[in-house]
């Protein structure tokens, strides 16, 4: 009992400076918030939404949601993005259908806006995000296509941790499978 209580704390203690740090970001964007004008406005709402991810997935969303509602308004980059951070947040709250959903709406709107190539590494990890789902729900065919693509995305992109996140997660897969050659050669 007593060991169990060192590791508790031990676990709080090394994880309390990265949720303060958070908070600070948090409070500091929130301050910046009651300046800033239109599009600086959704570039906060986006880091918000973000941050929220590991402190409060419900206040995540909210920001979210104030981007997809002023969609009319919102730059095309900023429209993607707030839906892959909700996407994001539902997935957090293992929500995959509605996680998948936004997912699948924000690589499709990355796509519209890609032209220029841009935007491959966010296009690369949407498909991550969404293969990383379709894995934890044991779609394990699903999700390999979706992690081969992200694996396109970030090799345009000449995005080396985001290919190996990709290559990782489809180790992963094969092991889940029992496939372990298969998973070596990841």
């Amino acid at each position: 009992m007593h060991r169990s209580f060192h590791t508790i704390l031990f676990l709080f203690i090394s994880v309390w400076p990265s949720l303060a740090e958070k908070q600070g970001s948090i409070d500091s964007l929130l301050h910046s918030l009651n300046s800033a004008q239109d599009d600086d406005k959704y570039q906060i709402y986006l880091e918000l939404s973000h941050e929220y991810l590991e402190l409060d997935v419900d206040k995540g969303i909210q920001y979210a949601n104030s981007i997809i509602a002023d969609s009319n308004v919102v730059s095309p980059e900023h429209l993607s993005k707030a839906f892959h951070n909700r996407g994001s947040l539902y997935l957090k709250l293992e929500d995959f259908s509605q996680g998948i959903s936004d997912l699948t709406t924000a690589y499709r709107k990355y796509s519209d806006i890609n032209q220029t190539g841009n935007f491959e590494s966010e296009l690369g990890l949407t498909s991550m995000q969404k293969g990383r789902a379709e894995r934890l729900q044991g779609n394990n065919y699903k999700s390999l296509k979706l992690l081969l693509r992200g694996i396109e995305h970030f090799r345009a992109a000449s995005d080396a941790l985001g290919e190996a996140n990709c290559i990782n997660h489809i180790g992963i897969i094969f092991t889940n499978i029992r496939d372990y050659e298969s998973a070596k050669k990841y």
